[in-house]
């Protein structure tokens, strides 16, 4: 029998519009759905779905803007949690059934129910796509356990009529669902196997089965999950490439051309800069830009880089283009009782947890394209010499004060 994200990656199949994805899938009585892709044999239904969708540039599973594409892959994701929660639910015996369970269950389909009802009438696709995307895909085997079953299996606080159960029954009618009910010989929910469970594998690209409890507990693909950078959506960036067997896996998507080639000019045009010194201009406009240093105990996330360093950058870009003679200087912030609290949680020296992060947190701003003139380190012999020589020099003026307080 088909587990639902078998179903989801057959539904993939006949969704893609493309035929020669049939070609590279190999459907057997006796061996799991497998996709041959790229000198690759893919046997999770999960990453199989993500392999059709991504290797395919006119793919119609993925929208071509970012924006969109980054909310079909966060809903396909959360269709993912509600799957499992159905599962969950609809394989617990009557006397075993808990309370947090059946929460779950009717949480999920709240969720999926929200989802459809808020599709405007223009469009067809779950978050508002032109046409159906992978978020339809895994929504759809989602619902099926549950409005294709010949008794209802709702949870109490679910009602029976519901958006959700419209958009099943119109969907289901549609030709890329039932060309795979019919490749998958799936008539109704009874056809489904819900006491298989996927699991993520710490062992790359392991797939031995263990039992556990009700059900089987195969082990997925986890090589097939993409390692994403900040900044990148899982369809941006090349998967991660580790070796399976004789195979090998290789990047199944890249950057867009375009993408590539305003990044190799920026980095270019960066380069050329920071190698000239800059000075103040007599009779010209002299701005020195900074923003807060960021400590080096921790990597960098979207909270910081908006808070702090691109505000910065933008202005820094401001003056540029005005034609003023401007500066933007910004760096890790390595002294303080944070970063020997760090070293002492990864069991390293203050040295080392600054050499670290302060490469993670240059790494990521490079990425982003943070333009600093120079990004530099509390550290360095400059920086410490600087530093001190302003601090004796104000305690020379008598304008440090030492006091007790109390706090």
């Amino acid at each position: 029998k088909a587990t639902p994200e078998t179903l989801a990656a057959f539904l993939a199949i006949t969704a893609s519009g493309t035929e020669s994805v049939l070609r590279k899938i190999v459907i057997s009585t006796s061996e799991p759905l497998t996709l041959l892709m790229d000198e690759l044999a893919i046997k999770d239904p999960i990453a199989i779905c993500r392999a059709i969708a991504a290797s395919d540039s006119k793919s119609r599973l993925i929208p071509k803007k970012v924006p969109k594409l980054t909310t079909v892959d966060s809903i396909m994701e959360s269709c993912i949690e509600c799957m499992n929660a159905v599962r969950k639910a609809l394989t617990e015996d009557k006397k075993s059934k808990t309370s947090a369970s059946q929460e779950k269950y009717t949480l999920a389909l709240k969720v999926l129910n929200q989802l459809v009802a808020t599709i405007p009438s223009k469009f067809d696709g779950i978050g508002n796509t032109k046409d159906i995307t992978l978020a339809d895909v895994f929504a759809m085997a989602t619902c099926f356990p549950v409005f294709a079953s010949k008794k209802s299996v709702l949870p109490a606080g679910f009602p029976a009529s519901s958006a959700l159960a419209e958009w099943f029954k119109k969907t289901r009618e549609t030709k890329w669902v039932r060309d795979a009910l019919s490749l998958a010989k799936i008539s109704d929910a009874s056809s489904l196997d819900l006491s298989c469970v996927a699991k993520k594998s710490a062992a790359a690209g392991s797939t031995s089965s263990s039992s556990s409890g009700r059900g089987r507990i195969v082990e997925r693909d986890s090589f097939w999950r993409p390692v994403v950078p900040v900044g990148h959506t899982t369809y941006s960036w090349p998967r991660k490439k580790k070796a399976v067997g004789n195979y090998s896996a290789t990047a199944a998507v890249e950057d867009p051309p375009e993408w590539k080639a305003l990044y190799a000019t920026e980095k270019k045009t960066r380069a050329g800069a920071q190698k000239k010194v800059k000075l103040p201009i007599k009779g010209k406009k002299n701005i020195l830009i900074t923003s807060a240093l960021p400590y080096v105990n921790n990597v960098p996330h979207l909270g910081n880089i908006i808070g702090c360093v691109l505000s910065a950058d933008v202005y820094s870009r401001f003056c540029r283009m005005r034609g003023y003679n401007s500066i933007y200087i910004c760096g890790t912030d390595e002294y303080g009782t944070t970063t020997e609290m760090k070293a002492d949680e990864e069991q390293l020296t203050p040295q080392q947890i600054c050499d670290k992060y302060h490469k993670i947190h240059k790494d990521v701003y490079d990425w982003f394209n943070i333009d600093f003139d120079h990004f530099g380190r509390t550290t360095t012999p400059q920086q410490t010499q600087i530093a001190q020589s302003i601090y004796q020099r104000a305690k020379k003026n008598g304008y440090i004060l030492e006091k007790e307080t109390k706090q």
